[in-house]
């Protein structure tokens, strides 16, 4: 074998540019995923590993799992009607502050069914309206309105009634709750 080296090794020829050949040829006949859409599944997976990541730091994640983990403040009411049925009620709203900034607002919203459904109950902190007065960090915020109903769909005891509250903080920051109230005789 005139000058040229070959390496023999049981079956196989070991020889340098034969076995580069051999090893491109072999690349070419591999069914798989092109190098193109390969780099593009990786982009993808990072772009979207990047995403939820950064979803999670501003805590989009936290506040779609049950409603959030830490909730700032708790809202309960209660509405009271005189007998069974009537068109008139009295609405009590209860807002626990546990955030460390104060209440600055808060507005009242009940349903379409109440007479005046726009800011239906005046928030108060110790028998003072807020605004202007605010509610700290760790008390309590209350506020009782008599309500009416619309003409022909009375309050009835034991119905339940969706009253939303957005309370605003002294940061700016905005809290809405949905209040489930149940009415009683």
């Amino acid at each position: 074998m005139s000058g040229r080296t070959n390496y023999m090794r049981g079956d196989f020829l070991l020889h340098p540019m034969k076995s580069r050949k051999r090893f491109v040829s072999s690349l070419r006949r591999r069914n798989g995923v092109s190098e193109v859409v390969a780099v593009l599944l990786l982009v993808v997976i990072v772009i979207g590993v990047a995403t939820i990541v950064y979803l999670f730091g501003l805590g989009v994640i936290q506040s779609l799992i049950a409603g959030g983990v830490n909730t700032p403040i708790t809202a309960t009411g209660q509405m009271t009607v005189p007998g069974s049925t009537d068109q008139l009620g009295v609405l009590t709203m209860t807002i626990r502050n546990t955030e460390s900034l104060s209440i600055t607002n808060v507005v009242v919203t009940c349903p379409s069914s109440f007479v005046n459904p726009a800011n239906c109950v005046k928030m108060t902190y110790l028998n003072n309206p807020i605004p202007p007065a605010v509610g700290p960090p760790g008390q309590t915020v209350v506020g009782s309105a008599p309500v009416s109903a619309q003409p022909g769909t009375p309050f009835v005891a034991g119905t339940v009634y969706s009253i939303l509250l957005r309370v605003t903080f002294a940061s700016g920051s905005v809290e809405t709750l949905d209040v489930s109230v149940t009415a009683i005789s």
